[in-house]
């Protein structure tokens, strides 16, 4: 594989001795890029360091005898891995979390206080019913397995957990990855016979990529998400979890500051040059709230399905007679529950979903006003203009000006 440099030389570095930093992470969205850009922020000053990439196996090994780096950053993710690169000796330092480590030093997020974090998110919207699915193979998945666990014990409710070996052992010699899809039957199974009764439900989920796959199951089975089980991921992966049906909540943490640490731990090891040990956790950023966790607290079941529909179908023409087919009931009487339980009418519910769309739009994108107000619902930009003051008190264009200040 060959040699990449994160910067260009633009100084006379001739009397400075260059390190060469092998980086054994996998190239993919989320985690591990946000690893990625955290180590290049550190070295960006260190015109220096040269870099090459290597995937995480023991195949690496043999590169990195030829290539004879001066140190690793890694997500090592087996005892063998971790036996051989410590057998040869160069400073190394791991941020995948997967094993327990006395070979090297590690910089990872705090995992037993993300399954704490999630726990307390899950009671406070007065859940009784909790479930945990996780990489039994992963040593962060069982570290917030526990902080869940410990939490829910402390508040006095109990927690069923299904774990999977669903990551690869690079240590195999056949090098077949256990594929998650391949244990979605299991899990499917195990919420029919576990939870077919205990509804409301509530599923902390190791990683985004299996809380993606409970929600798909969920969709197979007819549950709704989030009404009758609500559904918590970890990482934040913005595109996937947007993208999910419905989208995904999922606790955030810094994955970028972890990188940042890891170069600069890296770099503290080469020019001491004494190896460090032990672990650095990161705290947690917060929980990003989106649809498959945001359980609607009525007392009034038809206001609740009314709202869900509503939420479910924004940006689309929906009317109120749409609502009021889906809900089952008259018109008259869902106006008289909504403004009893809301404030307001039903239309003014679809308007607030569209301002709160045409939001989030602004928000996230550059799209001109008048897409936004075609993607929101709206039939042309006056009506957007006029609905979104009356929520907002300000002009969409006037509300994007002072998002780009803010940013």
């Amino acid at each position: 594989m060959p040699t990449f440099n994160f910067i260009h030389n633009t100084s006379d570095n001739s009397m400075i001795q260059r390190h060469k930093i092998m980086l054994l992470i996998r190239l993919k969205p989320g985690y591990p890029q946000r690893i990625l850009a955290g180590i290049r922020k550190y070295a960006i000053g260190f015109n220096h360091w040269l870099w090459q990439g290597a995937s995480p196996d023991t195949k690496a090994i043999k590169l990195i005898k030829d290539w004879k780096p001066d140190g690793i950053i890694g997500t090592i993710r087996s005892d063998a891995m971790a036996r051989a690169l410590a057998g040869l000796r160069i400073p190394t330092v791991d941020v995948g979390g997967f094993i327990e480590q006395s070979h090297t030093a590690t910089v990872g997020p705090d995992n037993v206080q993300l399954g704490k974090i999630a726990a307390e998110y899950f009671l406070g919207k007065n859940f009784a019913n909790f479930a945990y699915i996780g990489a039994g193979n992963a040593l962060f998945s069982r570290q917030r397995q526990q902080g869940f666990l410990a939490t829910l014990h402390q508040s006095g409710f109990s927690c069923q957990s299904l774990l999977i070996n669903a990551f690869h052992d690079f240590s195999s010699s056949r090098h077949q990855p256990v594929e998650w899809t391949g244990e979605m039957p299991l899990v499917k199974r195990w919420l029919k016979s576990k939870f077919r009764r205990q509804y409301p439900l509530a599923i902390f989920c190791s990683h985004d990529e299996y809380a993606l796959a409970v929600l798909s199951i969920c969709n197979d089975l007819g549950i709704s998400v989030p009404d009758e089980v609500a559904v918590l991921g970890t990482d934040d992966n913005e595109l996937v979890c947007a993208l999910a049906n419905p989208p995904l909540s999922s606790i955030r943490y810094n994955a970028e500051l972890i990188g940042y640490e890891a170069a600069k731990i890296l770099h503290d090891m080469l020019t001491r040059g004494q190896p460090l040990r032990g672990a650095i956790t990161i705290a947690p950023a917060n929980i990003v709230v989106r649809q498959s966790s945001e359980r609607l607290m009525f007392s009034d079941a038809d206001v609740a399905a009314a709202v869900r529909v509503v939420q479910t179908h924004a940006g689309g023409r929906l009317r109120v007679a749409d609502v009021v087919n889906a809900v089952c009931i008259s018109r008259r009487s869902l106006e008289i529950k909504f403004k009893k339980s809301r404030g307001h009418g039903i239309y003014q519910e679809i308007l607030k979903s569209r301002v709160d769309l045409a939001t989030k739009l602004i928000k996230e994108s550059d799209l001109p006003l008048k897409t936004i107000a075609v993607r929101a619902g709206f039939t042309d930009r006056n009506r957007m203009l006029r609905a979104f003051r009356a929520v907002t008190g300000m002009a969409p264009a006037l509300f994007r000006r002072h998002q780009e200040c803010a940013a």
